[in-house]
C-alpha cells in the first residue's frame, strides 16, 4: 500500500487534518512490516482511521499532543493487534517509552489514581534510559518474563535491574524536600 494514495477519514466522514494524516501515514510502513495481515489496503486504512479517531478523542479531552507520531504508533499498534485478534500487551519501543507513559490515560479514576500517574511520570523522567524503559514496561503491566524476551536477557537479570530501579525510586521519594519544591 502506498499510504499517501489513501483517503483517511474520521468517524464523521471528514478527512483528518494534515497533522493527523501525516502522523498516521508515518506509522503505516512500520505497521505493515510488523503485521503482515495489514497488507490489504482497506484493512490498513481501517486501522489507521480508528487510530486517528482515538487520537482525536484524546486530544479533545486532554489537549493537543506535542509530537503525535510516537503516540500514534502505540495506538495504531494496539489497533492492529486487536484487528489481528492478538492479545499482546502494548509494546513501547525505546523511542516512545517515556511518551507512552506520559500519554497514559489518566482522565478516569480517583484523585489518588491521577496523582499516582502524575508521580509515575515525574519519577520516570528522572531515570536513565534503560531504567526508564524497564520502569515503563512494569508500569504498563508487562511481566518479568515478557520484558526479558524483549530485552534478550534472562529473567534473573531483569529482576536484578528492577530491584535497582526500585531502590533509585525509593531514594527519589524519600529525599527531603526544600520549601521551594514543596510549595510551603
Amino acid at each position: 500500500m502506498r499510504p499517501r494514495d489513501v483517503s483517511l477519514v474520521d468517524a464523521f466522514g471528514h478527512p483528518f487534518d494534515d497533522r493527523m494524516r501525516d502522523a498516521l501515514i508515518t506509522v503505516a510502513p512500520r505497521l505493515e512490516r510488523q503485521f503482515p495481515e495489514l497488507a490489504d489496503a482497506s484493512i490498513l486504512a481501517d486501522v489507521l482511521e480508528e487510530t486517528g479517531n482515538r487520537l482525536a478523542a484524546r486530544e479533545q479531552r486532554h489537549g493537543r499532543l506535542k509530537d503525535l507520531r510516537p503516540y500514534a504508533f502505540v495506538v495504531a499498534r494496539r489497533m492492529a493487534e486487536l484487528r489481528a485478534g492478538l492479545d499482546r500487551s502494548i509494546a513501547i519501543d525505546e523511542g516512545a517509552s517515556l511518551e507512552g507513559l506520559a500519554t497514559a490515560a489518566h482522565s478516569a479514576g480517583t484523585s489518588e489514581e491521577i496523582e499516582d500517574t502524575i508521580l509515575a511520570k515525574q519519577l520516570a523522567a528522572r531515570l536513565p534510559d534503560a531504567q526508564r524503559r524497564l520502569y515503563t514496561w512494569k508500569y504498563l503491566g508487562l511481566s518479568t518474563d515478557e520484558i526479558a524476551v524483549r530485552e534478550g536477557t534472562s529473567t534473573v537479570n531483569i529482576e536484578s535491574r528492577w530491584r535497582q530501579v526500585k531502590r533509585r525510586l525509593r531514594r527519589f521519594i524519600s529525599r527531603p524536600r526544600s520549601p521551594a519544591t514543596t510549595g510551603a
